[in-house]
This record gives C-alpha cells, sequence and structure tokens, in this order.
C-alpha cells in the first residue's frame, strides 16, 4: 500500500467517524428550537432524546451491516 492510499483510508475514516458523531449530537444542539415548535415540555423532550438513542441503537447494526 502506498502512503497515497493510506492518508486516503484514514481520511475516510476520519470523516464517517466524524459524521457519526456530529448526528448524534443534532438533537441536542436543536433542543431549544425543537421544544419552542414542537411547544415541549423539558421532559417531553427528554422522550425525544432517548427515542432517538434508542432508535440509534437499534439501527446503527443494521446499517452497519
Amino acid at each position: 500500500m502506498t502512503k497515497r492510499y493510506l492518508r486516503y483510508a484514514l481520511a475516510v475514516i476520519f470523516f464517517a467517524n466524524f459524521l457519526s458523531y456530529l448526528d448524534r449530537q443534532v438533537v441536542s444542539a436543536l433542543e431549544h428550537q425543537l421544544k419552542h415548535d414542537l411547544h415541549l415540555t423539558t421532559a417531553e423532550f427528554g422522550y425525544v432524546g432517548s427515542a432517538f438513542t434508542i432508535g440509534y441503537m437499534v439501527f446503527a447494526p443494521i446499517v452497519g451491516f
């Protein structure tokens, strides 16, 4: 393998991992806007976050396969 290929592979893995972490943070980053737009209480927003996390946990192995 050439150094160029290894750098390319590292960049692909880095950006895939970066996007993986980024999509998990979107719900938290939009907390105030989602609570306002959807008229959610703090507890209800907690349920949304939990549902997102559980959905992510369930479907991540399927998507990964």
